[in-house]
């Protein structure tokens, strides 16, 4: 990692630190300034402003590095394996927080900067083989083409985390989505399983 991929990484560390202690709002820049140890002229460099800091050095991508991938292809079923795909990125969220995925929200709902867009070709690789194998033995009947299903599992993934953000801790976003999930792919019941705290 260079130089300036470590400051970057840094300067959202102590950011994404200081939202969850103090707010979005109340946070200022000279605020993430001074806990990672830089100027403003460093932050600026890296970042225009608070709101890109957020809407991109927090939310890590949705894919998975190669480890947790090799991790996911292990899980005994292809439904278990879209599951904990699925899941990778519903971690993200989690681990940020809902206050600042709101802020977030917020910002899409100004202008759309692509947050909550599906992701692309890539992703596509590696659920539509998943998705057409689980049709195949039967753990998901819902036989809709895969890319088809897989777009419209992303707006649920989206609808539920909206839920989120207005219910916060009432809302349990990793079982509710798990739940819309087994009805959207309609996964055979002796697949479905309970998640584990």
């Amino acid at each position: 990692m260079s130089k300036t991929e470590n400051s970057s990484k840094l300067i959202a560390e102590c950011a994404f630190n200081l939202f969850r202690k103090q707010g979005f709002t109340a946070t200022t820049v000279a605020d993430i300034c001074n806990a990672a140890g830089i100027t403003k002229t460093t932050f600026y460099y890296h970042y225009k402003s608070k709101q890109e800091l957020l809407q991109t050095g927090l939310l890590r991508p949705v894919l998975a590095d190669s480890i947790t991938l090799q991790h996911i292809f292990a899980a005994e079923s292809c439904w278990k394996q879209l599951w904990l795909l699925t899941d990778n990125a519903i971690k993200n969220y989690l681990s940020v927080g809902p206050e600042i995925v709101r802020e977030i929200l917020q910002m899409n709902l100004i202008k759309n900067i692509g947050t909550f867009d599906i992701p692309g070709e890539e992703f596509f690789q590696i659920t539509e083989p998943l998705v057409l194998r689980a049709q195949a033995s039967g753990e998901i009947r819902n036989h809709s083409k895969p890319a088809s299903l897989i777009f419209q599992c992303w707006k649920i993934q989206t609808g539920c985390i909206l839920l989120w953000c207005i219910k916060g801790s009432d809302f349990d976003l990793r079982r509710e989505f798990l739940r819309a999930l087994e009805v959207a792919y309609d996964v055979s019941p002796e697949y479905r399983f309970e998640l584990e705290d």
